[in-house]
């Protein structure tokens, strides 16, 4: 049986943070919550998970602050999922590591899948900041993703392809 995905969900909020961290465990993923910003650094250090989950939704302005500092902190092939609208002009494209981020409101299902497409792909490899491009939201691929598959089978289906 293949080891489970080591998944960090940040949330301040108690309710918000185990309703995530309940739907993650569903996918056979080793999941940790953590409500403050200490512990989620000595989980980046100890456990090395593959997926950081941050709700920005839930966090305080300071932790919001903090997001920057700590995607640069992540472990070689971490990742992070950004739950909620972040602030104009937040500097998202200086951040590195970040795969999706989800505005809207908490839907554990998407977050899931997220997190599930993040584990499908090769984890990223360590690059010198200044190879490094600016990192796509995510959301495009996996809203584009099914959009795809529909038109492949769409013409398949019609013997236009």
């Amino acid at each position: 049986m293949p080891r489970p995905t080591h998944v960090a969900v940040f949330s301040p909020d108690f309710v918000r943070g185990n309703v995530l961290l309940r739907r993650i465990a569903r996918d056979n993923a080793d999941a940790a919550l953590h409500d403050a910003l200490t512990p989620l650094r000595k989980s980046l250090r100890d456990a090395r998970p593959r997926v950081v989950v941050f709700d920005a939704s839930a966090a305080s302005p300071g932790e919001l602050r903090a997001l920057p500092e700590l995607c640069h902190e992540l472990p070689p092939g971490c990742e992070v999922v950004v739950l909620g609208a972040l602030p104009e002009g937040f500097g998202l494209p200086e951040m590195r590591g970040v795969a999706a981020v989800l505005p809207g409101a908490l839907d554990p299902e998407a977050v899931a899948l997220a997190v599930s497409h993040v584990c499908a792909r090769p984890a990223p490899t360590a690059r010198p900041p200044e190879a490094a491009e600016p990192p796509s939201t995510g959301t495009e691929q996996l809203r584009d993703a099914p959009v795809r598959e529909i038109e492949a089978d769409l013409l398949a289906f019609l013997k236009l392809d």
